[in-house]
């Protein structure tokens, strides 16, 4: 199948306004969070010079995605079903790095469409199952020993990672968010952009790197 979409000279402007489409679909559901839940933003006056790229950003990173899954097939989640959770990791980039806040409304389909990919893929769900309520359960202990050094968001966000990503890929894209969070919080902290008791946003740092463990 992917040997003929790639032979296909019409299937990639297709691909590509399809992808635009989706990531406005996406840029205008952050923005419709945005306007209905202003008490959970962290710059609820600031949400219209934030979004400028957002279409563009999000375009390109789905069509490399989309790219990455066509042209090299043995990468474990395959296009289609990779769009599903790439689509969810960007979205979650977005919203905690600009206004520091991972909605529900995104979480919970993000989370409920993980048995697509059980299914198609032939997983083995009850493993899958087993990492997210692992990964969720860690970060919950982390977050009460930390004081708050970990938000409620994250935590959720780590149980529905556990089940897109399972056993095997969960612990890796763990340890190289909270390496990759952890540098990035050390280096806010050195110029003085963040003191050492305010609410760091972890969330992109973990996105970021299972959208790497996803596709490379």
């Amino acid at each position: 199948m992917t040997s003929i979409l790639l032979d296909n000279v019409h299937f990639f402007p297709v691909l590509l306004l399809f992808l635009y489409l989706f990531a406005h679909v996406g840029s205008h559901w952050i923005e419709h969070l945005y306007k209905k839940f202003p008490a959970l933003l962290s710059s609820p006056h600031h949400v219209s010079h934030l979004c400028r790229h957002r279409v563009l950003l999000l375009t390109l990173a789905l069509g490399t995605a989309t790219l990455r899954s066509l042209l090299h097939p043995s990468i474990y989640m395959p296009f289609p079903i990779v769009i599903i959770p790439v689509f969810f990791l960007l979205l979650v980039t977005f919203t905690d790095a600009e206004q520091q806040v991972i909605f529900d409304h995104m979480l919970i389909p993000f989370a409920l469409l993980a048995p697509l990919g059980w299914f198609f893929l032939a997983l083995p769900f009850t493993e899958y199952l087993l990492a997210a309520f692992a990964g969720g359960i860690s970060f919950l202990l982390l977050a009460i020993l930390t004081r708050g050094g970990i938000g409620g968001g994250d935590i959720k966000l780590i149980f529905v990672l556990g089940l897109w990503f399972g056993p095997e890929h969960l612990p890796v894209i763990l340890l190289y968010g909270l390496l990759l969070g952890g540098a990035a919080a050390l280096l806010l902290l050195a110029m003085h952009r963040k003191k050492a008791h305010d609410y760091f946003a972890y969330g992109p740092y973990f996105t970021v790197s299972a959208f790497f463990s996803l596709l490379f």
